[in-house]
């Protein structure tokens, strides 16, 4: 039923929602939920985006690694991959209908859950290639791509900088200074 399968999609966006503000008060009703939810993931045959909240969902909780790697191989599963990178296409009409709020979402997933994971790279050319005028069509899928790819960024620890490095005009250097993170 489409109306049971929506209700379950926004269960797990709000339950991952509540997982990135996550205090051990809330820790145990959390995980109840969202082991219920990992129970029903069979009524989201087509959702990825509800398949990455949970990802993000169990691996915000900790101690979770049977039902983390369980949802991240669903979930690389049934990636597309093209010359362009990957993404994860979604149906129209769906809840989470966005491609790329639904590529961003399980970038962010897989950077948490398997910072290695070979899909990251392709992932991340993917929202670049995505990409016209600056942006990402709208504000929203902008929102998302730019915390998929600060994610990215600081696991990476491309802003663990420390080199030197001078400017030169015609031969004469201009500055010298120190880049650190």
């Amino acid at each position: 039923d489409t109306q049971d399968e929506e209700l379950l999609q926004t269960q797990t966006f709000v339950v991952y929602v509540l997982s990135e503000f996550l205090t051990p008060e809330l820790a145990p009703t959390l995980l109840t939920h969202a082991e219920r939810l990992f129970e029903k993931r069979p009524l989201l045959p087509a959702s990825h985006a509800a398949r990455a909240h949970l990802l993000l969902t169990f691996t915000n909780l900790g101690n979770q690694q049977q039902k983390v790697d369980t949802l991240a191989s669903e979930l690389t599963s049934s990636v597309h991959i093209s010359a362009t990178g990957a993404q994860w296409q979604e149906e129209a009409g769906s809840t989470f209908d966005s491609s790329l709020r639904t590529t961003a979402q399980a970038l962010r997933a897989l950077v948490r859950a398997e910072p290695e994971h070979f899909l990251i790279q392709q992932n991340v050319r993917w929202l670049m290639n995505a990409r016209r005028n600056e942006s990402w069509g709208s504000t929203l899928d902008s929102a998302y791509a730019i915390l998929a790819l600060t994610d990215y960024i600081a696991q990476s620890g491309e802003l663990d900088a420390n080199f030197a490095y001078e400017a030169s005009l015609n031969g004469e250097v201009i500055i010298r200074e120190r880049a650190t993170s």
